[in-house]
């Protein structure tokens, strides 16, 4: 959506243990580390540059927020990892 509506964006960071340089040195595997593998499928770096304007801002800001409503209504809720949550229990 985001690239349809001209606006850069990219995946923010693959996690380490699939990187082929890890799976062959360090035997890491798919599924090593469950939560960075959810997690960067939902998190992307958005473009920015010195130049924008305030209205550049608020396109990129409404560019979110309808691709996260349009998530919100047709993703199911399911359980969540953040950052220093207690996941035990």
């Amino acid at each position: 959506m985001m690239c349809r509506r001209c606006w850069g964006v990219n995946v923010h960071y693959i996690p380490v243990h699939l990187h082929p340089y890890y799976q062959k040195g360090f035997n890491a595997y798919p599924g090593l580390c469950p939560v960075a593998e959810e997690v960067c499928q939902d998190i992307i770096s958005l473009s920015m540059f010195p130049g924008m304007t305030d209205e550049d801002v608020e396109r990129c800001v409404d560019i979110v927020c309808d691709r996260r409503s349009a998530e919100l209504i047709s993703k199911p809720a399911g359980k969540k990892f953040m950052a220093g949550a207690d996941t035990a229990g």
